[in-house]
């Protein structure tokens, strides 16, 4: 059978088709690098240009269509789902007029999972692609780590072929590890993770280290993913002892979706190649771009071959008792003659803009589902300043306390007492010591790295977490229930109170502490004001 590529990237569906004893005889992709990296590694011809533009009349027929429209539109990634659903279905409307033009035997378009819900409404009557009804596919969403791909990665795949047939796959695929990826690729000799074969004595290609996350690093890695105020909670570092999550195309040494693994004491990245190897790519599959971040993207974009594979045997109707293991269907593959150049990994930041942001949910007073204590900063008319915040609600209604000195009075009110105050203080002293350092000029310098003779953001947010910690169990707490009740009843029944209350010790500590602090702050920032002021 012959096969045609759309949206072919650096040939995910091209190696797999291949390896499954297909004909890929044509490619079209508009990205020059994916493109020669493609052509080298697939040698079959690649055609450079907006698939979009592209004439359905000029592909050469084939018995196969296969192709990844772009994902960015749907992703849950792009802006929390708030991409342009109709520009990223003008792709898949493409894809389906060639698809429509050449009535293939088989075809299938891979896309993020969202697609399928949203293809579903959209081939109905009325809809954009309603046009396509007649091409009657199949819609199912797939997670490729049951068809022995290393990476727990779930893919919406449409099209005409036999979904049984390929289900029918899942029981024969091994199920690969994480743990397994980086074991083979540090043997000595190292091995392929995915295909068996034993390399050449020596480190493998694309397989430089970056440099372990630094203690800043780590702890923003570990906020983002263990304890981010909205997004579930994720595993840091990474499970070695099963499939990854998902590789991504864009990703920093600090963010949500970079997968860390741990060494001894310290924590890293993955390098290119094992990111590949997480994908089921060859590990003497070659990437050829002037930059790492631009091969990252290269990967990460990827559809898995060993996804593509099984969806070619299950389009050649290939029985599961014949299908050859992917060890077999490796031997077909010849790495390119000329390796791809190497390219330096991110290096750990050292200087940043004065500018830099900052954002922590406070440990100890995060309650998950968004309600939480914070401590961030902001810029206005050239000034910054950091303050403590405290966010409840849900997603559609977000409300926030003040944390400054008319609650704090709403407070002594609320409760009739003046020792919380003070019992507030002390805790805050007794937390750690970084009171003097309650100056958002100076915890900024410390925060873009131009200073470090005071304490690190982090360190005032775990201050301020031990500091609630300690008054919660000071007798004044009592009368928390009915001063939290005070303080958001009068707004009357918002969402989200119920939790708040629940929680009313933890959240009036928190108000008690944060509003001090945040008092703190505002003398701080008094003299900058008062100079601006004079040279009015």
């Amino acid at each position: 059978m012959k096969a045609v590529d759309l949206y072919a990237g650096i040939g995910g569906w091209s190696l797999g088709l291949g390896m499954a004893g297909v004909e890929v005889i044509s490619s079209y992709e508009w990205w020059p690098h994916a493109n020669l990296t493609n052509s080298r590694n697939n040698r079959h011809p690649v055609v450079e240009c907006d698939v979009r533009s592209l004439d359905p009349a000029s592909v050469p027929r084939a018995d196969i269509v296969v192709g990844s429209p772009p994902c960015t539109q749907f992703s849950l990634a792009n802006r929390g789902g708030k991409g342009d659903i109709l520009e990223g279905l003008k792709d898949v409307e493409k894809f389906l007029e060639v698809v429509d033009h050449m009535r293939p035997a088989f075809w299938a378009l891979e896309n993020v999972p969202r697609l399928a819900a949203i293809f579903q409404r959209e081939i109905n009557q009325g809809g954009i692609l309603h046009r396509f009804a007649h091409l009657a596919p199949v819609v199912a969403v797939l997670d490729a780590s049951e068809f022995g791909v290393p990476q727990r990665r779930k893919r919406a795949i449409i099209g005409r072929f036999d979904l049984d047939l390929l289900l029918s796959y899942r029981p024969m695929a091994r199920t690969r590890t994480l743990g397994h990826v980086l074991s083979c690729l540090s043997a000595d000799p190292p091995a392929d993770p995915v295909y068996g074969s034993v390399m050449s004595s020596g480190t493998p290609s694309e397989h430089i280290r970056e440099d372990a996350l630094s203690e800043e690093e780590e702890r923003l890695n570990r906020d983002a993913k263990s304890n981010h105020p909205v997004y579930n909670g994720m595993i840091f570092p990474d499970s070695p002892s099963r499939p990854s999550r998902t590789v991504t195309a864009t990703c920093t040494r600090v963010s949500r979706e970079s997968i860390v693994v741990g060494e001894g004491e310290a924590f890293r990245r993955l390098t290119l190649r094992e990111r590949a190897s997480l994908q089921s790519f060859p590990a003497s599959y070659q990437f050829y771009a002037p930059t790492h971040p631009l091969k990252q993207k290269m990967v990460g974009n990827a559809i898995p071959p060993l996804l593509t594979y099984h969806l070619a045997h299950a389009m050649l109707g290939t029985r599961a008792s014949e299908l050859p293991g992917p060890e077999v269907a490796f031997l077909g593959f010849v790495p390119p003659s000329e390796p791809s150049q190497a390219t330096k990994p991110d290096k750990a930041g050292r200087s940043y803009p004065v500018d830099r942001r900052f954002r922590v949910s406070i440990p100890g007073l995060r309650f998950k589902s968004g309600m939480r204590f914070e401590l961030s900063n902001s810029f206005a008319n050239g000034r910054v300043s950091w303050r403590v915040r405290f966010f409840y609600g849900n997603s559609k209604s977000i409300r926030e306390i003040e944390l400054d000195a008319s609650t704090l009075a709403d407070v002594k009110k609320l409760c009739g007492s003046e020792k919380l105050e003070s019992k507030a203080l002390n805790a805050l002293t007794e937390s750690g010591g970084v009171l003097g350092c309650v100056n958002s000029d100076t915890l900024q310098k410390v925060w873009s790295g131009r200073q470090d003779r005071c304490s690190h953001p982090h360190d005032l947010a775990d201050s301020i977490g031990r500091a609630a910690a300690l008054l919660i169990g000071k007798e004044p707490m009592d009368c928390a229930a009915g001063v939290i009740v005070g303080l958001i009843k009068s707004e009357g029944d918002p969402p989200g109170c119920q939790k708040v209350i629940r929680n009313a010790k933890s959240v009036l500590a928190g108000i008690l502490v944060g509003s001090l602090v945040n008092g703190l702050f505002e003398e701080s920032e008094r003299p900058a004001r008062r100079k601006r002021e004079v040279k009015r």
